[in-house]
């Protein structure tokens, strides 16, 4: 009979978990036409099916991980964007790609599945990331001497900072991490980071050491990334930590509705003027990735700290 209760009880908040997640993390943003399929390249690499390939193959690498929706035509024009000056890879991690209507697949592998499983204090990795270190490597043996970024949006916003572990991964961008998702309701610790704490330990080792960078966003009011990550890394990597957030009154000033999430992919479209928000962080992400210099060169965002913002 407990076992009933507590089965009961977990149908509520995985439905409230489902609907924030289609809303937010998971909403379709800004319709854009699709990614030409002629354009596409792709192969079999690791654990994983399909990875796209976008740029020269001599080009410095990044790794792109994909948010809910799913692999969306957005993703796949910001891996075409990167590739001017990088070789991109970018796996499916769920669903289709060219498609933002997979959210259900995403957060169903998400629950129901052990991929996304960890026990964080006792330092166990996610099975996912295992997959991912092991591409990381494969991409790093097609690159030697090459640094490699990673980028993670939403629900794969924190991952960069457990593949950190690996030396090759040199910069690493946190864009809207959403990680741990139950931990939504609970205050206290809405600012963890949804890795595990060796993984953590080292990557600030690496940080404080001067070996990896990190450039960090978000857009301010968002209610899938709580703003109380951004004060726990700005605890643990100080002013090495490079802080681009979009603050409310550049939010507002180019029309960005409040409770917007996706900050690098979700309210992108063709034509954005130079100075939108969105424009100017892939701009700057493309940037950070090639220049180590490139935090004494920006202003931090410093948006206002406070519950809900």
């Amino acid at each position: 009979m407990k076992i009933e209760v507590r089965r009961h009880a977990a149908i509520p908040a995985a439905a409230a978990l489902a609907l924030a997640l289609v809303w937010g993390c998971g909403h379709e943003g800004v319709a854009v036409p699709a990614y030409p399929e002629e354009r596409l390249e792709s192969e079999s690499m690791a654990d994983f099916e399909t990875v796209f390939l976008f740029g020269e193959a001599a080009s410095p690498p990044v790794l792109l991980l994909h948010e809910l929706p799913g692999l969306s035509p957005q993703s796949l024009w910001f891996a075409d964007r990167l590739s001017e000056s990088y070789r991109v890879y970018v796996p499916l991690l769920f669903g289709d790609h060219n498609s933002s209507r997979e959210a259900i697949s995403g957060l169903a592998q998400y629950a129901f599945t052990g991929r996304w499983r960890f026990d964080g204090a006792a330092g166990v990795s996610r099975p996912l990331l295992r997959e991912l270190g092991v591409l990381v490597e494969r991409v790093s043996e097609s690159h030697p001497g090459q640094a490699l970024g990673v980028i993670g949006m939403c629900l794969t916003g924190s991952l960069p900072i457990a593949l950190a572990r690996h030396e090759a991964v040199s910069a690493i961008v946190v864009a809207q991490p959403s990680l741990p998702l139950l931990n939504w309701g609970r205050a206290a610790r809405r600012g963890e980071l949804g890795v595990s704490t060796g993984e953590l330990e080292r990557a600030t080792q690496r940080v404080l050491a001067g070996e990896l960078r990190v450039y960090g966003t978000r857009i301010e009011g968002d209610e899938i990334s709580k703003w109380e990550k951004w004060p726990t890394m700005e605890r643990l990597w100080g002013d090495r930590f490079i802080d681009r957030e979009i603050c409310a009154a550049e939010r507002d000033e180019h029309e960005i509705e409040a409770g917007a999430h996706s900050t690098l992919t979700g309210e992108w479209r063709p034509g954005l003027a130079a100075d939108h928000p969105v424009e100017v962080r892939q701009r700057e992400v493309a940037e950070f990735l090639a220049d180590p210099g490139f935090g004494a060169r920006v202003e931090p965002s410093r948006c206002r700290r406070r519950p809900g913002g």
